[in-house]
């Protein structure tokens, strides 16, 4: 579903050009941009968002042996066991937070897609106010609906 409202609205902003060539802006209209901004950014947000939910590590034996095989990994690469870089953790806790960040992972990313999807909003909101002033619907939220 997020997918489907993601393309429509970048075909409602494609088709805001009617040339190849067109330089100049207009405000867009239909679908979400009645009520926010960037209704595209939102979409892709929530397309994150199933998927940390779906691709979320429940414990499991194979979710355990990955999250093992990636500590290994780090291990062997940063050779943790003799490091002197982390004096005050132990072993024994530097592999409880690494492993507590491997099954974390589709959230952290999620994060970030939200940290950064929601910095481009501000700006681009605050580009339409800039530049449209009164002619921009002053009830056009940034990101969420009715919220922000």
């Amino acid at each position: 579903y997020f997918q489907y409202e993601q393309h429509r609205h970048h075909v409602i902003l494609a088709n805001l050009r009617t040339t190849k060539f067109k330089t100049a802006y207009s405000i867009p209209i239909g679908g979400w941009f009645e009520y926010v901004s960037c209704p595209h950014y939102f979409s892709e947000i929530m397309i994150y968002f199933m998927f940390a939910v779906l691709l979320n590590n429940t414990p499991s034996i194979a979710g355990e042996n990955d999250a093992k095989a990636w500590i290994d990994q780090w291990n062997y690469h940063l050779d943790i066991s003799t490091s002197s870089w982390l004096p005050i953790i132990s072993r024994g806790n530097c592999i409880a937070i690494m492993s507590a960040i491997y099954r974390s992972k589709h959230w952290i990313l999620w994060a970030w897609v939200v940290t950064n999807l929601s910095i481009s909003a501000i700006r681009s909101h605050d580009w339409y106010l800039n530049n449209y002033r009164a002619a921009y619907p002053q009830q056009r939220k940034r990101l969420i609906p009715f919220v922000w």
